[in-house]
């Protein structure tokens, strides 16, 4: 079987997906440079329907390690001043006396080392443990202080995949519970320090600044939406690349307008979407169908609430000029005039 298999994915175009189940083993490394090495010998690199896809082990891995949650990298994996440690690392200073307190957030720290025994050793050594958590799991049993927080279905954040897509998460639901970085900020106060956000947006935004110094593009910071959905939600009905070309250029010829007018930065969002709905055009001398480009823009504070820009007619004019002009597979043009609620920021 294993030849038979090993042909079929030679000669086909092939993906290897991937789990903790290879990274964590003990020749986790070694195992990923041979899944590497395979693909690149076989050809299944740089091409359509084929490629490597590590899947990640939890929600947002891949921010939180962007963001220098790791004891070896500052943010944007910059070399940090000091190296920090690593769980094997800390669990032997705590039984060394070289640590005495623990902050755990986000995750059980008596589930996550293979020596359980000594990991529960550990724990009971600690002066101090304090827990952020949802639920009273393991680890909540030997802390001395333990806070409810939000779910990531309470809260305002973003989220970063493997391809460094940025997603920004609304919440479904209301929650008086503090944020993360709400009990990490209130600590860093009571200690001295003058951490002052209020709000996840001004988190955000000191990323931003921080991106900047990195080298990031203006034209990628102040992107609409920043952080932005893909373009499948600005599609009504099946996802077509016809369908995603005639948005991509619309929003395009929408976003240029608004900066030609100086309104792009004054907005909170702008693009252009389409349907599977199609009217009757003149092309000429003749009649053609074609499909229907609705254009979105809106005001917004936090994206909760939302109302419809008024833009001056004639730059609405100048945009649907422009639309079906340069799409030719676009005969109508229309301007959502729809506010949040009832409706929805996007149409998907």
């Amino acid at each position: 079987m294993i030849p038979n298999i090993a042909r079929e994915y030679a000669v086909k175009k092939s993906m290897i997906f991937w789990g903790l189940g290879i990274t964590e083993h003990s020749d986790g490394s070694y195992a990923v440079m041979a899944i590497t090495h395979l693909a690149l010998m076989t050809g299944n690199i740089g091409k359509t329907g084929a490629g490597l896809m590590p899947l990640r082990g939890q929600n947002n891995v891949q921010g939180a390690c962007d963001m220098g949650m790791l004891p070896y990298f500052d943010p944007d994996y910059q070399v940090p001043k000091e190296i920090g440690l690593m769980t094997p690392q800390l669990v032997d200073e705590i039984l060394e006396d070289r640590l005495k307190a623990i902050i755990n957030i986000g995750e059980d720290l008596t589930h996550i080392h293979p020596n359980l025994n000594k990991v529960e050793r550990a724990m009971k050594h600690l002066e101090f443990v304090m827990v952020q958590e949802l639920f009273m799991t393991d680890v909540t049993k030997v802390a001395d202080i333990v806070i409810g927080v939000k779910s990531a279905y309470e809260k305002t954040g973003v989220y970063v995949n493997a391809m460094r897509r940025l997603h920004l998460s609304q919440p479904l639901v209301e929650c008086d519970m503090p944020d993360d970085w709400e009990v990490l900020q209130l600590l860093d106060q009571k200690m001295g320090g003058d951490s002052d956000y209020k709000s996840s947006k001004d988190v955000w935004d000191e990323v931003r600044k921080v991106a900047k110094i990195l080298g990031v593009p203006q034209s990628l910071l102040v992107r609409h939406p920043f952080p932005g959905p893909g373009l499948a939600v600005r599609i009504i009905g099946e996802v077509t690349k016809k369908k995603l070309d005639i948005t991509r250029v619309a929003s395009k010829i929408v976003e240029e307008e608004l900066q030609n007018a100086d309104l792009y930065d004054k907005v909170w969002q702008a693009y252009a979407a389409v349907g599977d709905d199609k009217a009757v055009g003149v092309v000429g001398d003749e009649r053609k169908y074609g499909n229907i480009v609705m254009i979105r823009i809106v005001d917004s504070i936090d994206a909760m609430t939302a109302d419809w820009t008024r833009l001056p007619n004639e730059l609405i004019e100048k945009i649907s000029n422009r639309i079906t002009n340069e799409i030719d597979e676009v005969t109508w043009v229309s301007y959502v005039v729809s506010s949040k609620p009832p409706a929805t920021i996007e149409p998907q």
